[in-house]
């Protein structure tokens, strides 16, 4: 094991992120940021042609939604010349965000929770030879009764969580089949809830880390 594993987590709305990135968080070797970078959201394909002056509005862009968003200060300057060390591209870009931030938490493993974004893991995969992704899902019930009493969207618009469910569980189908089981695992959180200590226990061997007291 060693820090040149890269973590991607997703999953719908109501399905058991935080608790994710706060139980992988509390490992000493694993740093999983909450959407902090969003990479395919918010950065991918939006600043083409990539070239110095669109390199400078794409950081001061990230800059500032950190600073309202988040509180956090990002050091521009640093990140660019990090960047240019390199061929100017997209996986670059996300490698040296997410460095930025394992390097000042003094972790190993860096990773990212991203909700609604599956569709993306495919593209992750490809980026990153050392990947692992973990795609959580929860009874389709549970998530709808959570996300309606949590959200509020007017107009019975909660409903649109079942179909990002339909969405999320069809490609989890098709990634069950198609992609490696070593680097594609996919966790119900009704599993994590009922058996923490077997459950937890296969995420972190999926990993590839050791497994330490305080996750249990």
């Amino acid at each position: 094991m060693n820090h040149n594993t890269k973590l991607f987590l997703t999953g719908t709305m109501r399905t058991g992120g935080s608790l994710l990135i706060n139980l992988l968080s509390a490992h000493s070797k694993i740093l999983i940021l909450n959407e902090r970078v969003h990479f395919f959201r918010f950065i991918y394909n939006k600043f083409d042609p990539l070239n110095n002056e669109n390199l400078d509005y794409l950081l001061n862009l990230q800059k500032l939604r950190l600073k309202y968003r988040k509180g956090i200060h990002l050091d521009t300057k640093y990140l660019k010349n990090k960047i240019l060390k390199k061929d100017l591209s997209y996986k670059n870009i996300y490698y040296e965000f997410m460095e930025y931030f394992r390097i000042k938490s003094k972790k190993e493993i860096w990773g990212e929770f991203a909700g609604l974004q599956w569709r993306e893991i495919p593209l992750f995969i490809n980026f990153f030879n050392r990947s692992k992704v973990i795609h959580i899902y929860r009874d389709p019930r549970a998530v709808l009764a959570s996300w309606k009493k949590l959200s509020s969207i007017p107009n019975n618009a909660y409903l649109n969580c079942l179909f990002n469910w339909i969405d999320s569980t069809n490609y989890l189908i098709e990634f069950k089949r198609t992609l490696n089981q070593n680097v594609y695992y996919a966790s119900k959180y009704e599993d994590i809830m009922n058996n923490p200590k077997q459950n937890v226990g296969k995420i972190i061997d999926f990993i590839g880390v050791k497994k330490e007291k305080i996750l249990f």
